[in-house]
């Protein structure tokens, strides 16, 4: 692994076309394998990358959102 092969957050964010402030709330969030450099620098490698598209990944027919309840209301 070579340093320059790093990707920045901004360089990600903007390849998976998503505002930075976003791409930051989706990272910490969803739990986003990266390498960090002090208190609010990031980076990301090739293959964290690859984890970052799988974790969110979905299959047809899948629940993107967890169900809360019956749906039904209270009276």
């Amino acid at each position: 692994m070579n340093i320059a092969d790093l990707i920045t957050d901004a360089q990600l964010a903007d390849t998976l076309g998503m505002e930075l402030d976003r791409f930051h709330t989706m990272r910490r969030r969803k739990g986003w394998p990266c390498v960090k450099f002090g208190r609010t620098t990031f980076r990301f490698t090739p293959a964290q990358v690859e984890d970052i598209i799988a974790i969110q990944t979905v299959t047809p027919g899948s629940t993107t959102r967890p169900s809360r309840g019956s749906g039904r209301r209270r009276s």
